[in-house]
């Protein structure tokens, strides 16, 4: 990612400056979620949502654009893993799952492990009980931390021992009231892009 007020390159998941004048520089990040505009209207009821007005035209090169990337889906572009230095070979390249991390820990959580443990599990990271699952509603993998130790699914709302729930990205507690979250840095990724980014960082196998 850019920027041209300075003319410096920074990578997106650390917020690290790695060319250009600010090199070296890092940036504060906040926890990036990805959700429907349903879940975003029920986390945020008076959010404004920006529809765009397309010409005909651009719907159509768009739906060019759509069928070109689904051929990609699941591949590099050609030529560009010759820009790419040596792999981590632990995980296929383009595997998806979540990347969490703080200043000391960084962990990897497959998406295929996720499903195989029940769409969601508590893990320990960097000390502090963390809830990590896949929203049934997006089918992306997110996280929070929590004071929970056990959870159960009850439809696509995932209830803690502690009394809380959560459902279509929102937290409620035990009154049921949506209440603010408590996320670690995170993103979903590809596994080459989260083995490049945190050299030798953890895989949680569970």
């Amino acid at each position: 990612m850019g920027d041209r007020e300075s003319g410096s390159f920074w990578q997106h998941l650390t917020g690290k400056c790695v060319y250009g004048p600010l090199k070296g520089y890092r940036r504060e990040l906040f926890p990036l979620l990805r959700m429907t505009v349903g879940q975003a209207l029920e986390a945020y009821p008076d959010a404004q949502v920006a529809l765009s007005r397309l010409l005909f035209y651009q719907r159509v090169i768009i739906r060019a654009q759509e069928g070109v990337l689904s051929l990609l889906r699941g591949r590099l572009p050609p030529g560009f893993q010759w820009t790419m230095g040596e792999e981590d070979p632990r995980r296929p390249r383009m595997e998806r799952g979540l990347a969490v991390w703080t200043d000391r820990v960084q962990r990897f959580y497959p998406t295929a492990t996720l499903r195989t443990r029940g769409n969601a599990l508590i893990d320990e990271l960097d000390g502090r009980p963390t809830l990590v699952y896949v929203d049934p509603t997006s089918g992306i993998p997110t996280c929070l931390h929590t004071d929970a130790t056990e959870w159960s699914w009850q439809g696509d709302t995932l209830t803690l021992d502690t009394g809380e729930s959560t459902r279509g990205g929102v937290i409620y507690d035990t009154q049921g009231a949506t209440r603010a979250d408590d996320r670690p840095r995170q993103s979903i990724t590809c596994w080459y892009v989260y083995a490049f980014t945190f050299p030798g960082g953890e895989i949680y196998e569970g």
